[in-house]
């Protein structure tokens, strides 16, 4: 799957869902997924296995209109996965999320990589809540959670790695 294209769009919700797949040592680098929608958009990974995947320079892309964007990885083995040079966007409305709640990249590669996670009116937030980052590589990647306009003490912008286990990890270009 390297180097593919993927687009749902819809005018109500787009999905493209991997929960649960197995994905290990898939090469996915420099593939362009994007979910399209006015009211949801998702890009479900949760509890997939991309142990040792390849999702170098890769982008995924999740954006709604009027509602919430999210790109999930809730529970994912991400362990020695390559994200380096990736871009992770979730732009929507109400609420954006990018979620990597419990997943498990220890030793993976986010060197480079961008995340950002931007809403108009709602909740941006990137979610490192309880995850392993053991020994993983940070360094020089670039995490962004904004609401573009509105009230934003009403609307918090949050990167949370409440209870992340970051032992070892390397977060040097910070």
């Amino acid at each position: 799957m390297s180097g593919s294209e993927l687009t749902a769009e819809g005018y109500d919700a787009s999905l493209i869902d991997f929960s649960g797949a197995n994905l290990a040592h898939a090469d996915l680098g420099g593939s362009k997924l994007t979910a399209d929608g006015r009211e949801e958009a998702t890009i479900e990974f949760t509890e997939a296995d991309l142990a040792n995947a390849n999702l170098r320079g890769s982008k995924l892309t999740a954006i709604s209109s009027y509602a919430d964007a999210t790109i999930d990885f809730t529970q994912a083995d991400l362990t020695h996965a390559d994200l380096s040079g990736s871009e992770l966007t979730a732009e929507g409305y109400d609420a954006s999320l990018i979620d990597f709640t419990q997943a498990d990249l220890a030793h993976a590669d986010l060197s480079g990589s961008k995340l950002a996670s931007t809403t108009g009116n709602g909740n941006a937030t990137i979610n490192f809540l309880e995850a392993n980052l053991t020994n993983a590589d940070l360094s020089g990647s670039r995490l962004t959670a904004a609401t573009a306009y509105g009230i934003t003490s009403a609307r918090p912008e949050t990167i949370d790695f409440t209870e992340a286990d970051l032992a070892n990890a390397d977060l040097s270009g910070w």
